[in-house]
């Protein structure tokens, strides 16, 4: 939880260069839990903002898709 505090944290101060690896961290984390009723959906959703603004609309259709 504390790196997704951290990505959104850094998302909303405009600093995407580093809220983008920390969301991918947390959802990494997340994902050694193998609990799917926690999936975090809202992580992939924001990767996919990160995704926006980077410019990779593909990859961010593909986030917004998966969350």
């Amino acid at each position: 939880m504390a790196f997704n505090a951290l990505a959104d944290f850094l998302r909303a101060t405009g600093n995407t260069e580093e809220a983008g690896p920390a969301y991918e961290e947390a959802l990494e984390l997340f994902q050694t839990l193998n609990a799917p009723r926690y999936l975090p959906h809202g992580m992939t959703h924001n990767l996919g903002y990160i995704a926006l603004g980077n410019d990779d609309v593909q990859r961010a259709a593909q986030l917004f898709l998966e969350s």
